[in-house]
């Protein structure tokens, strides 16, 4: 599992940790190891294919659950699934499962109704999202041999079945900066480019440059010009980690919230793979 730049990989859900509406903010004390463990966190971004490489024992003793992911990595896309849904079903207190489909059959006239018949058993089985991976923009090709991009119209009935579903979609699209310039010791990602040279996009200059890619994706998410959004009601939940890490201001520029840099705190490095 990549282990750069996990935005949200660990999300810490701290309900009722806010203060009160106007009430002045007073010193918090340090919290205990206890207290800590005690606060409910979920991994949002887990890959467990088989129930003997889950620890189980530190899920419970740090009282956190796990999203099993599946994403189009390989051939055993189908079998993927099939694994991590045996380890939710063996342990539904602490799993949440997030299916994926195949875009590389989106040629075929019957592309979006297929893929739509499967994610729907996929959901009836128990999946609560759907992830999008990198290969939509940077691998995936169409017929006349043209990158699919996320905006492709050719998924809008995918996202308008999800939408009707109110199912989420996790979509990590695209890669760093860095993937389209020179290996670099110094980067962040130097360690995943260096072993997984097919994502490095530096060495792959047919590849679509990073900013024609995440104009897709703004363009799929924000874009209001046209007669009906993208996704028109559907949850999207950014995976920065392959998106917007080498720049701390565009990720931010895109979040919806976000919290300003504590005046007191380091200057930011511009690379949210440094800055986490």
């Amino acid at each position: 599992m990549r282990q750069h730049c996990k935005l949200g990989a660990i999300t810490l859900v701290l309900a009722g940790c806010a203060p009160a509406p106007g009430a002045a903010p007073s010193p918090a004390a340090p919290l205990t190891l206890a207290e800590v463990r005690a606060i409910p966190k979920v991994d949002v971004h887990a890959h467990y294919e088989r129930a003997d490489t889950v620890n189980l024992g530190a899920l419970q003793s740090w009282n956190a659950r796990s999203v099993l992911v599946n994403v189009l990595t390989d051939n055993r896309l189908l079998e993927k699934g099939e694994n991590m849904r045996a380890v939710a079903a063996a342990h539904p207190d602490r799993f949440y499962l997030v299916t994926t489909f195949d875009p590389r059959p989106i040629d075929d006239p019957s592309f979006a109704a297929k893929t739509i018949e499967r994610l729907r058993g996929e959901i009836a089985r128990g999946a609560k999202g759907v992830k999008v991976w990198k290969t939509v923009g940077m691998e995936v090709k169409d017929a006349r041999g043209r990158y699919v991009q996320i905006d492709d119209p050719r998924f809008q009935p995918i996202w308008d079945f999800l939408t009707e579903q109110r199912i989420p979609v996790l979509a990590h699209i695209g890669e760093p900066q860095s993937a389209w310039l020179p290996l670099d010791t110094n980067d962040p990602h130097y360690g995943y480019y260096s072993t997984h040279p097919q994502y490095h996009a530096y060495a792959h200059p047919e590849v679509p440059r990073w900013e024609a890619i995440i104009a897709a994706r703004d363009r799929w998410v924000h874009d209001k010009g046209i007669e009906t959004r993208r996704i028109p009601a559907a949850e999207v939940l950014g995976n920065l980690e392959g998106v917007l890490c080498g720049i701390v201001a565009q990720a931010t520029a895109r979040l919806p919230l976000h919290h300003p840099a504590s005046p007191d705190g380091p200057p930011p490095r511009g690379d949210l793979g440094e800055e986490l």
